[in-house]
């Protein structure tokens, strides 16, 4: 039986098991009249082709694996103070590889003093736009837009750092704000490697990073911590927003260079309008700007689009994303989705097909995107959220 045969089977099993999901409560455990305790789960069981991706590089690999895999903790100690725990093992089994570790991912306590006033302390998404505060859970695509959200390797830990934010609305809910202090790279002085090699300075002074971002609600506000990708109808949501992340003398790629600050700047806009009966046209785009010197894998300009229109249960959803590098056009990138939604029962049980064309320079070993060619990867992914 052919690679595809195999998955296209594979691929109906699981969406008659998930057809015979139904919505599940949470668990709820009450403490008091304030105090109470939530115990939720999300597996998201995914199938995947992808052109070349066979052992031997030349036929249409498969793969089958858990793009995340989550237990999720989260309650009230009282009227004003709310936490969040959630770990996770993302791409657990992708090409065989078991070896992935459950970790904490989300770890914040909340103090709550009014809507316009609320703090934020521990390990939390850091605020640079829409885009990248949305939760995993009610994404609309079928992933993030994850090749264009760049952070330096030792500031973060999937898109979270561990610090203090302050958030909450203004002016009649029409104004949300973002803004926080983080740790980022701690610093690095005066350090070898294990061979005994110069490492080069980084942020010496141990200067903390800040983000944060602004947004305008023309409509509904969103009022999670996690922002939506989709409401189903729910909501209203017309928002603009501007964010940044910075740094002082965090970046540094050659030994005795001094170090650069790290600046990143956000705009976006995000839009899920309801139209007829049990429909809704959603839209998002935005573009990044990473300032990080020319000689940084990450310095340069990112822009993607999304949109989809919800019919019931059906939804088809494009988008596109594109990577411009400072000076190197080999690290430029391009890639265009096609995909199908079916909402069985929103976000606690669904199923997306994506079909991507991407274009990666560096990974084909050629020059730009003018000598690249388009990979092909179809990926079926299931939800499950209870």
């Amino acid at each position: 039986m052919s690679v595809k045969i195999q998955i296209l089977m594979a691929c109906v099993a699981g969406a008659l098991a998930l057809g015979a999901v139904r919505s599940v409560d949470a668990a709820k455990i009450p403490v008091n009249d304030e105090a109470f305790f939530e115990v939720r789960a999300l597996l998201q069981p995914t199938a995947q082709t992808i052109e070349n991706g066979a052992a031997d590089k030349t036929g249409m690999g498969a793969d089958f694996y858990l793009r995340r895999a989550r237990l999720i903790l989260s309650g009230t100690l009282s009227k004003n103070v709310s936490f969040f725990i959630e770990t996770d093992a993302p791409n657990f089994g992708k090409a065989g590889d078991y070896a992935s570790t459950v970790f904490v991912q989300d770890a914040f306590a909340t103090y709550k003093a009014s809507s316009a006033f609320m703090v934020d302390a521990g390990l939390i998404l850091l605020p640079l736009n829409h885009h990248a505060t949305q939760s995993a859970i009610t994404l609309n695509t079928l992933d993030y837009h994850s090749s264009l959200v760049k952070y330096p390797a030792r500031t973060q830990k999937i898109w979270r750092d561990t610090g203090v934010q302050l958030r909450g609305f203004l002016l009649g809910d029409r104004l949300h704000y973002r803004a926080g202090v983080f740790g980022g790279d701690r610093g690095r002085f005066n350090k070898v490697d294990a061979e005994g090699n110069a490492l080069p300075n980084i942020n010496p002074n141990s200067t903390p990073r800040v983000a944060g971002q602004v947004r305008f609600n023309l409509f509904d506000a969103e009022t999670d911590f996690f922002l939506g990708g989709i409401y189903h109808g729910k909501k209203k949501v017309v928002s603009f927003g501007v964010g940044t992340d910075y740094q002082a003398h965090a970046i540094a790629t050659a030994v005795g260079q001094r170090p650069k600050d790290r600046l990143a700047l956000a705009g976006d806009i995000f839009v899920d309008w309801p139209l007829f009966e049990d429909s809704e046209v959603v839209f998002q785009a935005g573009v990044f700007d990473y300032r990080e010197g020319r000689e940084s894998a990450s310095s340069g300009t990112g822009v993607f689009g999304a949109a989809g229109y919800r019919w019931k249960p059906l939804e088809p959803v494009v988008g596109y994303d594109h990577f411009m590098h400072r000076q190197r056009p080999d690290l430029d990138t391009q890639a265009l989705h096609f995909g199908l939604n079916y909402w069985l029962d929103k976000h606690a049980t669904n199923l997306k097909a994506d079909l991507t064309l991407d274009k990666q320079p560096a990974v084909q070993a050629v020059a730009d995107l003018s000598a690249a060619t388009f990979a092909t990867v179809f990926t079926l992914q299931g939800q499950i959220f209870f």
